[in-house]
């Protein structure tokens, strides 16, 4: 089942995310971080629950992104399935939910980063009919 994410589901994300991005983020982050999305942002987390289990094994994370030369579109920002679940459509059924809000709300693209080390990840949006468009270098500046 896809829904949206409740700050119940942060100890599943967490996990999630430590155990396929290799990302080791605190709890209390996880929870702070989907409470201020749930109420303050145009950003959304989806999440794919395992019914049998009743436990999160998969989400995805987009929010709304306008660009002066591409139009008003979504940018996933996150796509992540619990390493005992990839490989059985999860990923794909998500991708599918926030096409089906995207067509609904009239914009114009999907866009989306993944490494260059994913290859995985990029037959995944391929098979997908996402286009490959370029290679960029990211720059982050911590502000902390």
């Amino acid at each position: 089942m896809i829904r949206y994410a409740t700050v119940k589901d942060a100890m599943f994300i967490q996990e999630i995310l430590d155990k396929s991005l290799g990302y080791k983020v605190d709890l209390k982050r996880v929870v702070e971080q989907i409470d201020d999305i749930n109420h303050n942002s145009q950003q959304e987390v989806l999440v794919y629950e395992d019914e049998e289990n009743q436990r999160v094994v998969g989400f995805l994370d987009f929010y709304l992104y306008r660009s002066l030369y591409m139009g008003t579109g979504f940018r996933i920002s996150t796509l992540a399935a619990h390493p005992d679940y990839q490989g059985k459509g999860i990923g794909g059924k998500l991708v599918k939910e926030v096409e089906e809000i995207a067509n609904k709300q009239n914009l114009d693209f999907i866009i989306l980063n993944s490494g260059v080390e994913k290859e995985a990840a990029h037959k995944f949006y391929e098979k997908n009919d996402y286009e490959y468009e370029k290679t960029q270098k990211r720059f982050i500046k911590s502000l902390k």
